[in-house]
């Protein structure tokens, strides 16, 4: 029991090799929709995201997105977060993040300036050197900015994965479940091409 209490010491204390963060530029396209009720392409955007790691456990990025719905709703929104990765052996690693979101909801007859802060842990496993999968929870607590009871309390998960065709040119792909009250985003798929520097 001692040894093993050690070993798990060693893995929060860095002692096992990660991957670690990467520095990098994205353009990711959105598509998508609430339980896709509003039929298949019926909401999309873009987003432009970027991240700069400071070493091999921290790092700090963030996003600009805009995102329209039917009914001539439209969200622009902004990400600022930082956070760590954690190795959990040679190939997986744990991530701990902490983000702000700001953003602009104009709808017909309302338009709102909606906040939230964003609490986030998941996993990065590297399949092969070429492949990897990862996964996300994250707990919301936003402020809607609505004329009634605004507060949001939401947990947001997601899940895909990524193939790199070179060591700096990746693509991904993943599904998001849950809002976060600001970006207007709610069971989407979201596609990526990466930069990494």
């Amino acid at each position: 029991m001692k040894r093993l209490t050690l070993v798990l010491l060693g893995v929060l204390a860095g002692g096992v090799a990660n991957a670690g963060p990467a520095s990098y530029l994205e353009l990711g396209y959105i598509s998508g929709g609430k339980n896709g009720e509003n039929g298949s392409g019926s909401e999309d955007g873009f987003e432009f995201a970027g991240s700069y790691a400071f070493n091999d456990r921290w790092y700090a990025g963030g996003a600009i997105g805009s995102y329209e719905r039917p009914g001539d709703v439209d969200n622009d929104d902004i990400n600022i977060n930082g956070g760590a990765t954690w190795g959990m052996t040679e190939r997986t690693d744990l991530i701990t993040e902490l983000g702000f979101w700001g953003g602009e909801q104009d709808t017909p007859g309302l338009d709102t300036d909606p906040t939230a802060l964003e609490i986030k842990t998941g996993v990065s496993t590297a399949v092969t050197d070429q492949f990897s999968l990862f996964g996300t929870i994250s707990l919301v607590f936003g402020d809607l900015d609505t004329p009634v009871d605004d507060d949001l309390r939401n947990f947001v998960w997601s899940a895909g994965g990524a193939y790199s065709f070179t060591p700096n040119f990746s693509v991904n792909l993943k599904i998001v479940e849950g809002s976060n009250g600001v970006n207007g985003q709610d069971d989407i798929v979201r596609i990526g091409g990466r930069w990494t520097f």
